[in-house]
């Protein structure tokens, strides 16, 4: 199984002993960062990685716009050059530009709708995906159905908060000039939304790349992964919304279950298995 972890600081590479894979990014190519990072970190972060026998993932997901694809084209030679180990990207320009570089092999199609069954993952793997995150409307059927062939291809984030709403627009910074309030608001790193008719809260984050929601709890597939696990090949941890220390807890819990059956005494219970139990559409 290969572990996949968000980190907040470089530092925290050292101590995630159980992450063989570390996922970075930057706030100019990506949406769902913990932190943005540069180009001269995103070098060190490969430089120490490659020392401990780990691989990094780097997130490139964001909706660009065709007068974006030039600083796209120069960020995917960059990240060739210095080999990094695996792209992930939701916006088909990124696979392409990546063909003409003749890296695509290192593209992994991360979709927050589009992998929601087995023919969908069939279909990507057909023209040439070689690996893919299934979403969280993929059902525990589904998964647990999918072919042999398929299983080195696929895998889960299977903890964490998730997006449901994603927006190349600013409604944020829209609603802030409209009503003259503070622009600092842009600042805080603790925004909500919270609907007339319900009491729940919903994480966003806005920036250049537009306006992103988020469900109100966390993500966790922890009570299904001994089942889930046989199934895939990789699994990611995203730290968004929460710190090093739970992005660790979380990666010592799904490695001690995965690997030797064994219950570390952390509480999932009230967090959400999105459409894991339920299809979508179907009440």
């Amino acid at each position: 199984m290969e572990y996949i972890a968000t980190i907040f600081d470089l530092n925290d590479i050292f101590q995630l002993n159980h992450a063989n894979t570390i996922l970075v990014g930057h706030d100019r190519f990506a949406v769902r960062l913990t932190k943005s990072f540069n180009r001269t970190e995103i070098k060190k972060i490969k430089k120490i990685c490659d020392s401990l026998n780990k691989k990094v993932y780097v997130l490139v997901n964001k909706i660009f716009y065709d007068e974006e694809l030039e600083q796209l084209k120069n960020y995917l030679q960059f990240l060739k050059n210095i080999d990094i180990n695996g792209i992930l990207f939701s916006d088909f320009s990124v696979f392409e530009t990546a063909k003409a570089f003749h890296f695509e092999n290192r593209c992994i199609f991360y979709h927050e709708t589009l992998l929601r069954n087995i023919q969908d993952c069939l279909s990507y793997k057909k023209i040439g995906i070689s690996k893919m995150v299934m979403t969280k409307d993929m059902h525990l059927n589904e998964i647990l159905n999918l072919p042999e062939s398929l299983i080195n291809h696929v895998g889960l984030v299977v903890q964490g908060y998730f997006p449901i709403y994603y927006t190349k627009r600013k409604p944020l910074k829209n609603h802030i000039k409209k009503y003259h309030l503070d622009q600092s608001l842009l600042d805080n790193k603790n925004l909500y939304l919270k609907e007339a008719t319900r009491n729940e809260l919903y994480p966003l984050k806005e920036n250049q790349n537009g306006m992103i929601l988020f469900y109100h709890q966390p993500l966790s597939y922890y009570q299904f992964i001994d089942k889930i696990s046989k199934k895939i090949s990789f699994i990611i941890i995203d730290g968004i919304f929460s710190d090093f220390a739970t992005v660790k807890k979380w990666l010592d819990a799904y490695y001690h279950k995965i690997e030797n059956n064994q219950d570390i005494h952390e509480n999932f219970d009230s967090f959400s298995t999105a459409f894991l139990l339920k299809k979508v559409g179907v009440k």
